[in-house]
């Protein structure tokens, strides 16, 4: 009964690993799509009505820096490493009033970068938020959806974003932190386990 437990509570991480290891991220191609909307929905989540992302370093950490590229909505963003050096070049391509705009950044010794959310975008309270959480299946392991989640904030404090052609960077650079198992993945295993614990009791 022990080892079927403990094959149950790793089954049971590995399920949630998409869920909460990935926020540093490096693209699979050349070309990176973005796609984020307002989301608006009944219920007891306030969604955010805008949708303006940044793209940072991988080691930043405050987020109270000016992002390297930031767009709204969507974007397709081109990477190519600058020849003779190990800085990646980035070229974002987004739409503003139904034009096309493109803007370059660099980043800075790898490919690898942070994804952020302009919370409250326009008003006092305007700040970047780092990404909360990610999700991917194992169909399209190179599309994975991005949650944003501003904790100061009681209402529109929720943004959630697409990308194609990316995936999670399997290194931790210095400085960042590893983000946590949720409480809530923690407590539905533990619930499964003392479950099967109490029903195998009821069966000696």
């Amino acid at each position: 009964m022990r080892a079927s437990v403990y094959k149950l509570m790793a089954i049971g991480l590995l399920a949630f690993s998409n869920l909460v290891s990935a926020s540093v991220w490096e693209p699979t191609a050349n070309v990176v799509n973005f796609f984020s909307f307002p989301t608006f929905a009944a219920g007891p989540v306030a969604w955010s009505p805008t949708s303006t992302l940044g793209i940072f370093e991988d080691t930043e950490t405050s987020f109270a820096t000016t992002p390297i590229a930031q767009f709204s909505n969507g974007a397709n963003i081109s990477f190519s490493q600058i020849q003779g050096s190990q800085d990646w070049s980035i070229t974002v391509d987004s739409l503003a009033n139904g034009a096309t705009v493109s803007t370059n950044g660099t980043l800075t010794g790898s490919n690898h970068f942070q994804v952020a959310w302009l919370s409250s975008a326009g008003t006092a309270n305007e700040k970047w938020v780092v990404q909360t959480g990610s999700t991917s299946n194992p169909w399209t392991p190179n599309f994975w959806q991005l949650l944003f989640t501003d904790t100061s904030l009681v209402s529109n404090n929720v943004s959630i974003a697409y990308a194609t052609n990316i995936k999670p960077y399997e290194g931790v650079p210095v400085g960042v932190e590893p983000v946590p198992v949720p409480p809530a993945a923690l407590s539905f295993l533990t619930g499964i386990v003392g479950f099967l614990t109490l029903r195998k009791r009821r069966t000696v």
